[in-house]
């Protein structure tokens, strides 16, 4: 779950990034979704933290807490708190049917165009 949130913060810093759009399907950029830069971003827009942050908070400082100091402790909740509020804002996301990926998938075949 951990790995699959930190996943998505990279998900404002990618998303332009080789994405190829389809005439008949609007860019996500003029949907009605948030825009998202960046976890600690929207954890900024939040003064709440989502549901579920103090919990992935408890669980890294019990398992890593000997090694981390209350700067990476306050880092850490900030992006974790960006982290599910992107999942959130993702998962809120509506999709017609014939929306593709954002990421277009090419296999090497030897040569690059």
């Amino acid at each position: 779950m951990l790995q699959l949130l930190t996943a998505l913060g990279t998900v404002g810093a990618t998303a332009g990034a080789g994405a190829a759009t389809d005439a008949s399907s609007p860019p996500v950029e003029s949907r009605d979704a948030p825009s998202i830069t960046s976890p600690a971003d929207v954890a900024d827009q939040e003064q709440d933290q989502p549901v579920g942050t103090e919990a992935l908070l408890s669980y890294l400082e019990a398992k890593y807490g000997d090694m981390l100091t209350e700067a990476d402790l306050s880092t850490l909740e900030e992006e974790v708190a960006g982290n599910i509020s992107t999942a959130q804002a993702l998962d809120d996301t509506a999709l017609a049917n014939g929306d593709d990926m954002a990421l277009r998938f090419e296999p090497y075949r030897g040569e690059w165009d």
